[in-house]
């Protein structure tokens, strides 16, 4: 299968909840499922830069906007984009948004490339390269489930649901709620 947009992600998650029609859920409800799924940190893409270039007075280098994290830095010493000096993750620091190099790469040579490998958010106008589709697919459905299971849990008072019901929907939602406070 080929890369899919937000849109055509979303268009699929219509069809696995079954509800094109939007009875069960509005449109806005659905696209805040697949923003919470593409914003999980494990849906990324690899993406290389080379838009930096060293100053031998300069040890602190903006990142570019397009990468999230690093997560291997090197030095192209040549210019021939083959030999590259990796520099070792305790060389660098990463610090509000800022490369700062320290001890063995002070001063950094003039005028060379420096080759970032790091992962970028997509965005919802990016496409879902195949491998990540189900996984962020899953995650909007699991969102989708959640939010059902919290508008009937507000419903118990109609007794529309059951107390077992509203006792796994609350232990789920501690869980989240524990693992969003490990985040922290």
């Amino acid at each position: 299968m080929a890369a899919q947009t937000f849109s055509q992600l979303r268009a699929r998650l219509d069809t696995t909840l079954s509800d094109s029609t939007n009875k069960t859920f509005t449109t806005g409800e659905k696209d805040e499922f697949m923003t919470r799924a593409f914003n999980d940190p494990n849906v990324f893409a690899i993406v290389k830069n080379t838009s930096l270039t060293t100053t031998s007075t300069t040890a602190s280098y903006t990142l570019p906007s397009t990468m999230t994290e690093p997560t291997d830095v090197g030095i192209d010493v040549l210019g021939d984009s083959f030999n590259i000096a990796w520099v070792d993750r305790d060389s660098y620091d990463i610090i509000n948004g800022s490369l700062i190099f320290q001890g063995v790469h002070k001063p950094l040579p003039d005028s060379k490339t420096i080759v970032l490998y790091g992962k970028q958010k997509f965005t919802v106008a990016d496409s879902i390269p195949d491998f990540l589709q189900e996984y962020v697919l899953t995650l909007a459905e699991i969102e989708a489930i959640s939010f059902m299971k919290n508008k009937y849990a507000t419903r118990f008072l109609k007794n529309d649901v059951s107390m077992s019901e509203l006792m796994n929907s609350l232990s789920e939602r501690k869980a989240h709620a524990q693992e969003l406070r490990k985040a922290l």
